[in-house]
């Protein structure tokens, strides 16, 4: 399983180790070597106000490209969790996920996630059409 030990301080270093089995398709590995990771990271930190930045701008033309890498990635995952999850759920009453436990998830500061089901049904669809599964 993927290892991640921060420093101590909210300034400071992680370490990130992984094996082959916790990255089969090689997504950590082309995220670090490709730079993505790190461009990712540092427009995530870059601390000015929304629709600004302290980057010049070839740097955030490179943030871009590895926040929307990240992003491709994500959302596929995010899909594909999704479907796991409601699969388990349908063979298995116990198991997975309920659609509420899903909209919990997905957004954690909405005060009625349940209102959110048919959002979440939508990207739960748009996951099924990702891994060649007509949407029920």
């Amino acid at each position: 399983m993927l290892n991640i030990q921060p420093s101590e301080t909210q300034s400071g270093t992680f370490t990130v180790s992984w094996t082959r089995d916790d990255d089969p398709d090689g997504h950590l590995f082309q995220a670090l070597t490709d730079g993505h990771l790190e461009g990712a990271l540092e427009a995530l930190a870059d601390p000015t106000k929304f629709g600004e930045t302290a980057a010049t701008d070839a740097q955030a033309l490179d943030r871009l490209r590895s926040v929307q890498w990240m992003l491709d990635r994500l959302e596929r995952r995010r899909g594909a969790l999704l479907v796991a999850l409601r699969d388990r759920r349908d063979a298995d009453p116990a198991a997975g996920a309920s659609w509420a436990d899903l909209a919990r998830a997905l957004y954690p500061e909405d005060p009625d996630p349940q209102r959110l089901r048919s959002k979440v049904q939508t990207l739960h669809a748009a996951g099924l059409r990702k891994a060649g599964r007509p949407p029920q």
